[in-house]
């Protein structure tokens, strides 16, 4: 699908939304120039076409790697949406981004940090139960750095940090890097190591399982997590990707026969209605499993062609749906030559769910 650009250098996708046909929303970020700046970059499609909607950022110089970037959106109502991220500079340490949309227009909101030393406060995914029930998750936003996991909680007057299972803090990594909430009592997070679950009271590991999973969905009865793994990483290992389905005693792990690459993002509308999206190779890889089996999606590629230097070149980074309107986002590099060229927002609506 056509999808717009707020300038002629890097835009990514990271995220997107769904609340209608016709009321749907992506994050992500933008590079405005050659001066080492990153900005919130916010797109609505009201039923017709995608258009950028202007969004705020805290960094405002030039140049000293100024970085806002966005990367969970979470639509509640028409008139009540979340996005967060983070911010973070040569001179400014990593910061939570929140925002919201109240309708007309989006504005920062405050939210907390870790304060201890070098500590990575960057939110990668936001799921909410209502106006009053929104939960924020993140850590580190490179992939592969050690960091304590974050979890915010917004109770419709302001966000706060929420601890996490006993002894989280001694984990190698415990980045949270997807969240659902399904009700208040009944919430999951992902990332490095085990998921954790939130019952209301307290963040625990009710069993271990789905480990390094990138993203998680759940209707009730399904909870399903994607993510990628490296077998045998220190002899030459391949990325592939994996999913996971909570059986409600234990998390059961599907290999498939999955092509090479990983899964960033998983949509589910029932326990055998499943899409995960991501990239496999230069292009991009979507899957459904309909209870019995994994079937192999149709994808768009923006580019059909890319460099050959290139490791990836076109991505899906996060996916959702209503009803049985469904879209994916993400990017893809311009370059087809040995010049990788920029990045360009990849927007992919699926006829899979009619």
């Amino acid at each position: 699908m056509a999808s717009p650009n707020a300038s002629g250098l890097d835009n990514v996708l990271s995220d997107v939304s769904v609340l209608s046909p016709t009321d749907a929303w992506a994050v992500g970020e933008y590079t405005p120039d050659e001066s080492e700046v990153q900005r919130t970059m916010i797109q609505h499609y009201d039923g017709t076409a995608w258009t950028i909607v202007p969004s705020p950022n805290r960094l405002l110089g030039t140049g000293r790697n100024q970085i806002n970037s966005l990367l969970g959106v979470t639509a509640i109502a028409a008139d009540d949406v979340w996005a967060v991220g983070y911010t973070v500079s040569l001179d400014n340490p990593y910061r939570t981004l929140t925002m919201h949309w109240n309708g007309a227009a989006w504005s920062i909101v405050d939210s907390p940090n870790y304060t201890f030393p070098g500590a990575y406060n960057a939110l990668l995914d936001v799921a909410a139960t209502g106006p009053n029930d929104v939960w924020a998750v993140g850590g580190s936003p490179l992939g592969g750095v050690s960091a304590r996991g974050l979890l915010l909680h917004w109770d419709g007057s302001s966000w706060s940090l929420s601890p996490g299972p006993p002894n989280f803090e001694f984990w190698a990594s415990s980045t949270r890097s997807g969240v659902a909430a399904l009700t208040p009592t009944d919430v999951w997070a992902v990332g490095d190591y085990d998921a954790w679950h939130f019952d209301g009271s307290a963040w625990t590991v009710p069993v271990p399982g789905a480990q390094f999973a990138a993203d998680v969905h759940a209707v009730p009865g399904a909870v399903w997590a994607v993510g990628s793994y490296t077998a045998n990483p220190y002899g030459g290992g391949v990325q592939t990707p994996i999913a996971y389905r909570f059986t409600g005693i234990s998390w059961q792990q599907h290999f498939a026969d999955f092509a090479p690459g990983a899964f960033s993002g998983v949509a589910v509308r029932a326990d055998n209605d499943v899409v995960a999206v991501g990239f496999s190779g230069q292009f991009t890889y979507a899957v459904r499993w309909n209870g019995t089996s994994w079937q192999r999606l149709a994808t768009g590629n923006a580019n059909p062609s890319p460099s050959t230097t290139l490791f990836i070149a076109n991505v899906l980074r996060g996916v959702a749906h209503a009803g049985s309107s469904m879209w994916a986002v993400g990017y893809y590099y311009t370059g087809t030559g040995t010049d990788a060229g920029v990045q360009r927002t990849l927007i992919e609506r699926s006829n899979c769910w009619v």
